[in-house]
């Protein structure tokens, strides 16, 4: 019997885990990068903040060099000099930032977070200016919260050059939901279609599963004991 009840144990721990997957995701260190915009000859940089230590800051300066970390984050026109169109003061990963065709709008999409319907999932900017912001409460589906699954977008270069080119940003979840977002205007123009159960049949599959592994462990148990 103690056997069976370890078994059972061991069971449901590999199922909840596959039933709720959570995305565990590293702080991304800062660092320096950069877009260019080609048919409007702009270029948006990425620069790391400097409130850090001397030894940090010096990595920094020996990886991307002094005169580059003195750009300010932002949008600018690609001459020379650089003329700034606008600014922003927080440090975005570059997997992170989905821009509209001309840089003036642009998505952020927040690193999965533990912190319940209050975490970030996505914001929207004009100008460096935060527009609108969803937190995960704000995507539930059937009761479901969503995580957003970054990478997602980068595997799939088809997807990129459609939001791209539509200006429209889709969020797939670890649940399979498409959201789609307006970058310019941040409005959602499209959400899963009602009757969608996928967030709901996991933890049914689950739990039959569980129900099917304690059927098949009793009976085996009981052949075995005659």
């Amino acid at each position: 019997m103690k056997k069976t009840v370890i078994t059972l144990v061991f069971f449901c721990a590999i199922i909840f885990c596959i039933a709720f997957p959570v995305l565990a995701v590293a702080p991304i260190p800062p660092y320096a990068w950069e877009y260019v915009f080609e048919d409007t000859n702009m270029i948006f940089y990425m620069t790391p903040p400097t409130s850090h230590s001397e030894e940090y800051q010096a990595e920094l300066i020996e990886r991307f060099g002094e005169e580059r970390l003195q750009i300010r984050s932002g949008l600018y026109y690609n001459t020379e000099p650089l003329v700034n169109v606008y600014y922003v003061d927080w440090f975005f990963s570059h997997r992170s930032v989905f821009f509209s065709e001309c840089g003036t709008y642009f998505a952020h999409v927040h690193e999965p977070s533990m912190n319940g319907p209050e975490g970030g999932a996505v914001s929207f900017f004009e100008n460096g200016l935060l527009t609108k912001h969803y937190q995960r409460g704000d995507l539930l589906y059937m009761g479901v919260f969503t995580d957003i699954n970054i990478s997602a977008f980068w595997e799939n270069s088809k997807l990129r050059t459609y939001y791209q080119k539509n200006n429209a940003l889709t969020i797939v979840t670890a649940q399979g939901n498409a959201f789609t977002f307006d970058i310019t205007t941040g409005e959602m123009i499209r959400e899963p279609a009602d009757g969608l159960l996928t967030p709901i049949i996991t933890p049914i599959i689950a739990f039959v599963l569980v129900l099917f592994t304690a059927f098949i462990t009793v009976a085996y148990k009981h052949i075995k004991a005659k």
